[in-house]
């Protein structure tokens, strides 16, 4: 799927869209079912869709996917009504990276991340390079290819480029648990690695909000966001007893707040 968004073939004109029925051959009406799901009209025109069978799989086998809260029913040609699913989105973390990202020149050029992403110029320029960026940028609700680009970034250690995607992504949607779970992943990775506390405790800082925000908006919570939110307290927790050691940090109880998690 982001291979194709990414091929040349990809245009404005020309829409993928994927549906997946599951079941016994001889008892299923295979082409009746993937017609219904591939032409019913749903907001956003999900790329990935599926029956209401397909999706009870997906759920049992605990496959890292988000599918939608509640289904569209559709009259199909056979005279059933079937229930009509769709992906939200991946939980990108657990899934194997795309060659294409991983081979993307840009993505692998700090010079060039730098001009994208904060020289505005340059995302009006011509560009025949494989930009997946670029691609990103002209189509910016599709999410997938955005939590893709910032979790091949992330890999890299390139934390502020991956931050700067994740912004993007949340600024139209806000409540996307997946990209804020990332975020999460990204501050405690900030926090870790800082030179000094102070810079340390800010990325800590962030990370508390962005969870909080996710307990108070977020309607579905998720493991993976505890996970995360648990390994960045874990690294407040030694990030500040290292600084204790090295002795730029005094032992004190306003030094050490993350005792109260």
């Amino acid at each position: 799927m982001i291979s194709w968004l990414l091929s040349e073939y990809n245009s404005s004109k020309l829409f993928l869209f994927i549906g997946l029925s599951a079941g016994k051959f001889d008892e299923l009406d295979f082409y009746s079912h993937i017609q219904g799901i591939l032409k019913e009209d749903i907001p956003n025109d999900p790329i990935i869709r599926m029956t209401d069978f397909t999706r009870q799989c997906v759920v049992m086998n605990d496959i890292r996917v988000l599918t939608c809260q509640t289904p569209k029913e559709k009259l199909i040609a056979s005279g059933e009504i079937i229930k009509v699913w769709w992906l939200d989105s991946l939980w990108v973390l657990y899934w194997d990276f795309i060659p294409d990202m991983i081979e993307n020149n840009v993505l692998l050029s700090d010079e060039k991340l730098r001009k994208i992403l904060w020289v505005s110029s340059n995302q009006n320029q011509k560009n025949t390079e494989d930009n997946a960026i670029i691609t990103f940028f002209k189509s910016k609700q599709n999410t997938l290819l955005g939590l893709e680009i910032a979790k091949t970034l992330f890999s890299r250690k390139k934390f502020i480029e991956a931050d700067e995607i994740i912004r993007i992504i949340l600024s139209r949607e806000p409540k996307n648990i997946i990209a804020r779970t990332l975020k999460i992943s990204i501050l405690w990775n900030k926090g870790v690695t800082s030179d000094t506390y102070s810079k340390s405790e800010l990325y800590f800082k962030s990370l508390e909000k962005e969870s909080e925000y996710i307990e108070e908006y977020c309607e579905n919570k998720y493991e993976d966001h505890y996970c995360e939110y648990g390994l960045g307290v874990l690294g407040h927790a030694t990030t500040t007893i290292r600084f204790i050691k090295k002795g730029s940090l005094s032992f004190d109880k306003e030094k050490i707040k993350f005792l109260n998690y």
